[in-house]
């Protein structure tokens, strides 16, 4: 994870989950991700998305989109390209769209964690059981990165899950003020005392 820009945490009643969208969104193309097909073949892909990233840069989603679908056309299982689709999806308020999309990211790369989260976000209100496997699901392949848990923490709380959900922020806090995780019978109260004032940075894997 690479985005470092820093967020203000906001009260412990507010849902960070609902304001990460747009630290997601932003993807950057690799070319080691690309899979399938002659060198040619790749390069094509690659030169597509980065034209359809630069694209959704600017706002033309419309042209982005074109681009994105040329490359899963010719590349059906470019988990970047459907990623990107979803996230254009997203950006244009076609929620079911994007959870589809993520959907088929998470078909071919199970441990996409950028999908993982932002499908999170988008099945919470309606399916919260599932948006906490998805986190837990995230988590299992990146344990280090603070919004996951505090997202899962805020979650956990929402479900009546209070002692989970208070240790998970904990663990978030702790991350990002890089000190030791606590273990879970011993994280406290110090976290409503931190949570208020804690700066995360938020970022896409």
């Amino acid at each position: 994870m690479t985005d470092r820009s820093k967020r203000k945490v906001p009260s412990r009643r507010a849902l960070i989950y609902i304001t990460v969208v747009a630290a997601v969104v932003a993807t950057t193309v690799t070319a080691s991700l690309l899979s399938g097909g002659s060198r040619s073949h790749v390069e094509k892909g690659n030169a597509l998305l980065l034209q359809g990233e630069r694209a959704q840069k600017k706002g033309d989603l419309g042209s982005a989109i074109k681009d994105y679908r040329q490359v899963v056309t010719e590349q059906p299982t470019n988990a970047l390209a459907i990623y990107d689709l979803g996230t254009v999806a997203q950006l244009r308020g076609d929620r079911n769209a994007a959870k589809q999309y993520y959907q088929r990211v998470l078909k071919v790369n199970p441990r996409y964690v950028n999908a993982l989260l932002n499908l999170a976000i988008l099945v919470t209100p309606g399916d919260p059981h599932y948006a906490e496997s998805l986190y837990r699901k995230a988590l299992s392949v990146m344990p280090d990165e603070a919004v996951l848990h505090l997202n899962l923490g805020y979650l956990l709380e929402r479900l009546g899950k209070k002692t989970d959900g208070e240790y998970q922020i904990a663990v978030a806090v702790a991350l990002q003020q890089h000190r030791p995780v606590p273990s879970a019978p011993s994280f406290g109260s110090a976290v409503s005392a931190h949570t208020d004032r804690i700066a995360l940075s938020t970022s896409g894997g």
